[in-house]
């Protein structure tokens, strides 16, 4: 039988809780519930990971950091933390704020859409859509100017999504009556609902 991926410890014996997780380039970074970021190099030694801290800040957040996230291209890293988003200088020892989303006071999720674009002279331009889940609404958003700006009116939701993903210039949402499914298109949005059973 083939088995695509083997697991295998990395960290052991972590005297804290992890929270959240995300991976780019070879670097693992890890939030915590006691609100420490880690950030970890991790490579291969034979059948063994190579695993090295390359930074942590204990400071980082007084309330456990629940997602994290990180833009390479942009240098930066977005944070949900106390119930608000927050964007992190990722080429800075302690990872300092930047700035925070105060519209997003409330978040419960958010996802990032990264889009890479090759004009016909080769250059790459890196796009990315912020959708955050505040209460019963999803918040949409476009980085520019080292900030994000609102990409549209907020949309009103049913329910409280459990999940987010963004796929293909939709944002997928998990709810507990079904799947509900933005379509994006310019400045407009269409509203798609597939129905299921709630189980508790």
């Amino acid at each position: 039988m083939h088995e695509a991926y083997e697991a295998f410890p990395i960290l052991e014996r972590l005297p804290l809780e992890i929270e959240s997780l995300t991976a780019y380039d070879g670097n693992l970074v890890v939030g915590t519930r006691q609100g420490h970021l880690l950030m970890y190099s991790v490579g291969e030694t034979g059948a063994q990971a190579d695993v090295q801290l390359l930074r942590s800040n204990k400071n980082f957040s007084r309330r456990p950091i629940n997602q994290v996230a990180v833009v390479p291209h942009h240098q930066i890293l977005i944070s949900l933390s106390d119930s608000l988003i927050s964007i992190h200088d990722l080429t800075v020892y302690n990872f300092p704020l930047l700035s925070t989303m105060n519209n997003t006071k409330g978040a419960t999720t958010f996802d990032l859409e990264i889009m890479h674009h090759v004009s016909l002279t080769g250059e790459t331009a890196v796009t990315v859509r912020l959708a955050v889940v505040v209460r019963r609404k999803l918040q949409l958003y476009y980085w520019k100017a080292r900030q994000f700006q609102p990409l549209q009116n907020d949309i009103a939701l049913t329910d409280i999504p459990r999940q987010i993903l963004w796929c293909g210039g939709a944002v997928v949402m998990d709810q507990c009556a079904g799947y509900l499914t933005v379509q994006l298109s310019g400045a407009q949005s269409a509203v798609l609902e597939t129905s299921r059973s709630c189980e508790m």
